[in-house]
């Protein structure tokens, strides 16, 4: 957006000592809170938004949180080689399953956050916002988990918390308890949203409304994700 300001100016041929002007110096402020509260508004309506700009994502950080924690690099990665627990464990290079991250903790994290570090091939990630016949089936499913003192947990899917609001878990690595087909509506679902990457590109996720899946990836995609949370 600065640049597009200093094209601007050139254009108009605007004498070098205004280029620091108050009245620039406000358009910028202004143009920077525009952009700011778009972006809020975006994870507010519909749960994610993206930017390939590190001052707007610092921006951003610093309204949902204090802190960026947990920070890890994420690899396409073949059966063979995958840590065992893992989706790549499962399914290798194939498309992963819905889900969101910390499913089986207590307090899963909201703010999660994908910054791409690399990219040789076209590679993405899909968003699924749940609709109604998807939420509808979340809310027949529980999931158990066992917690480190050995004690089991019945964590539901899906939590209303109000009319247009909700908190859901999801991975279908935990013993999954509820109908077949709900849980088939789930596994079936389709992406609502997907974000190409390429270098540079950070995607923030609230953890609690939306899933998301790594599409299937040549073994060659050259695919690389920091993978960090936004903790308050």
């Amino acid at each position: 957006m600065t640049v597009r300001l200093a094209t601007l100016q050139s254009r108009r041929e605007v004498p070098q000592t205004s280029r620091s002007s108050p009245k620039l110096l406000f358009a910028c402020a202004s143009i920077n809170a525009v952009n700011e509260a778009r972006h809020l508004a975006l994870l507010s309506l519909r749960g994610w938004t993206w930017t390939d700009e590190e001052h707007v994502f610092s921006t951003l950080a610093a309204r949902l949180g204090t802190t960026e924690v947990r920070g890890q690099i994420l690899r396409p990665t073949v059966v063979d080689d995958a840590r065992k627990g893992t989706h790549s464990a499962t399914v290798g290079l194939g498309e992963f399953p819905w889900h969101t991250d910390g499913a089986i903790a207590l307090n899963p994290p909201q703010w999660m956050v994908l910054r791409c570090i690399e990219a040789n091939q076209p590679t993405s990630t899909q968003i699924c916002i749940p609709t109604g016949d998807l939420r509808r089936a979340l809310r027949r499913l529980t999931l158990l988990i066992r917690q480190e003192s050995g004690r089991k947990a019945y964590l539901p899917a899906f939590v209303n918390s109000g009319p247009k609001e909700w908190r859901l878990r999801w991975d279908p690595r935990a013993i999954v308890i509820g109908p077949d087909d709900a849980r088939a509506a789930v596994e079936s679902a389709q992406p609502t949203d997907e974000v190409a990457w390429q270098p540079g590109r950070i995607l923030i996720l609230d953890n609690h409304r939306v899933m998301h899946r790594r599409p299937s990836v040549p073994a060659a995609t050259g695919r690389a994700l920091l993978r960090t949370f936004i903790t308050k």
